[in-house]
């Protein structure tokens, strides 16, 4: 059992860390992170998640992404809450329909054209 967690200290420590450190710089491979969540087959994928450390109803952000890859938003792109958070109270929640277009978006559905088109 020993050995096992020593493994995966060293997985987390030789790959997690260094993919959050590349996602937080920005620029593309954030994009192409936060692209790869937000991909979808149907409307039921979608969902929303929090952002920030504070919940939307506490004043944080939030935003859509694939239900089943909350895991990899957890440990990719969403913030580490250490300590104390100040939160307000204003509520920021989005309450938009979701559905899904090959990525989750929000709003009125406006379908994209597909891509092979006779």
């Amino acid at each position: 059992m020993l050995k096992f967690t020593i493994i995966v200290a060293i997985i987390a420590v030789l790959l997690i860390i260094p993919l959050r450190i590349g996602v937080t710089s920005g620029g593309f491979f954030r994009d192409g992170v936060i692209e790869g969540l937000q991909s979808c087959n149907q409307d039921s994928d979608c969902s929303w998640v929090s952002t920030s450390c504070c919940e939307c109803y506490e004043g944080g952000s939030e935003m859509l992404i694939n239900k089943q890859k909350k895991w990899m938003f957890d440990a990719l792109v969403k913030d580490v809450c250490l300590g104390e958070e100040v939160c307000n109270t204003e509520n920021y929640c989005h309450n938009e329909a979701v559905y899904c277009d090959r990525t989750c978006k929000f709003g009125t559905k406006t379908y994209s054209k597909p891509l092979l088109v006779q």
